[in-house]
């Protein structure tokens, strides 16, 4: 989690780090966060990851 957010610090642009944070957000139980992060990667990239994670 930690490499992701140092990443998006950087370039918060990266569609990928968005959606692996919101994975880890859905497997610590936090869906509400886990849209976050997924509909964030959309707006920056239509990664498709992304949408999968939102259902």
């Amino acid at each position: 989690r930690d490499a992701y957010e140092r990443a998006l610090a950087i370039d918060p642009n990266l569609a990928g780090a968005h959606t692996a944070l919101g994975h880890i957000a859905m497997m610590k139980g936090d869906a509400k966060l886990a849209e976050q992060y997924f509909r964030t990667a959309l707006r920056v990239n239509e990664d498709p990851q992304a949408l999968s994670g939102l259902g």
